[in-house]
């Protein structure tokens, strides 16, 4: 194992100490309603994270430097029946959702993680919605299990892309796959007829604040030549027991700025197909942990960011009002890298903002 896989794997350990051992496994870890765009239309969406014995990658090899949702594993794997409990429970809180979409805390498409009888649960629970997502890794993914998801029209599979370059895939992120994994996987998607919905990282660690944003750039192009019809632009937000959160309490590394957000979104707005949606919806948008800005701004740009989503219309960015942190967020796109170090010092953002 390289030291990063090294110092990933002990964290491991420490992620949830006591508070897994609480975890009810015939729970859902979360539901929530929120909208989406489907079709041309803003259609109320359940969104759930099923509880399940975790991640293969976190588990093997420590998983990805900016993800803690290891964190919400409970301290053994669910029993099928536990699993069908947390399915009844999605249903009864379906509601009017004419969107559902199901995440783990690693892959669905997983069945070590998800036992295909459980999987066959979820689709025959939610036959009758107008979209089912869900996400897997790259690796679990072949044509028979996205056969298994039922129609594949109302079908959608989301993949952690993250970025398009290898290096930084590998030593940024470790996310344990190159590009060419990917684009199997979302060929094996597309070849099934089903979409693809692809996760891209803005800044993951190590990687300054201009090159973040062309690497945003570049992985959209790459998602989008892969047949995505939705890319979601996801700003790293710092989550407890990472490195991202090492690093960010050792202060040499920060969230993107929601100015960055706004950047990658226009310029691939002209460089990918109309067929490709590009989004965002920041994690924590706003807040010192999650994508920010001066902190006067924030809420507007985040508002903006938000109408973008559901508007599928650019010029929804052009409405954010300028501020007087931009030409800030400019210097250090500049700046930053032609120094040792960090180019902006703690606080360089929200220095005047009490």
């Amino acid at each position: 194992m390289t030291d990063l896989e090294d110092w990933l794997v002990e964290q491991r350990s420490r992620r949830g100490v006591g508070k897994a051992k609480r975890m009810d496994p015939s729970v859902p870890a979360a539901v929530w309603h929120e909208e989406e765009l489907l079709d041309g239309e803003v259609v109320d969406t359940m969104a759930a994270v099923v509880r399940t014995g975790g991640c293969s990658h976190d588990r093997d090899h420590g998983g990805c430097t900016m993800c803690g949702y290891a964190s919400e594993t409970p301290h053994r794997p669910p029993t099928v029946d536990e699993y069908l409990s947390q399915v009844r429970a999605l249903a009864a809180r379906r509601g009017d959702a004419r969107w559902v979409k199901l995440y783990t805390s690693g892959s669905m498409l997983d069945p070590d993680e998800v036992p295909p009888v459980v999987l066959e649960a979820i689709v025959e629970a939610f036959d009758d919605v107008d979209m089912l997502t869900v996400e897997s890794r790259a690796e679990h993914i072949t044509a028979e299990r996205v056969r298994t998801l039922g129609d594949p029209s109302r079908t959608e599979v989301a993949i952690g892309l993250e970025s398009a370059c290898d290096r930084v895939l590998d030593g940024s992120v470790h996310k344990g796959m190159d590009l060419a994994a990917f684009q199997r996987a979302a060929a094996e998607v597309t070849g099934e007829g089903a979409s693809v919905r692809t996760y891209v990282l803005l800044k993951p660690p190590f990687l300054t604040e201009a090159e973040a944003i062309d690497d945003s750039i570049e992985a959209i192009e790459a998602a989008a030549s892969a047949g995505s019809s939705v890319v979601s632009l996801n700003p790293v937000n710092v989550q407890t027991f990472t490195l991202v959160d090492r690093l960010h309490h050792m202060r040499e590394w920060e969230p993107p700025w929601l100015w960055s957000v706004v950047e990658v979104l226009r310029r691939t707005a002209g460089s990918v197909p109309s067929t490709t949606r590009v989004i965002s919806a920041p994690t924590a948008g706003g807040k010192v942990r999650g994508a920010h800005n001066c902190g006067r701004c924030d809420g507007d740009v985040v508002r903006a960011i938000e109408f973008h989503r559901l508007s599928n219309d650019p010029e929804e960015l052009d409405a954010v009002p300028d501020c007087g942190c931009r030409p800030m967020w400019r210097s250090q796109l500049d700046l930053e890298g032609l120094m040792q170090g960090p180019f902006a010092p703690f606080g360089y953002r929200r220095s005047s903002v009490r």
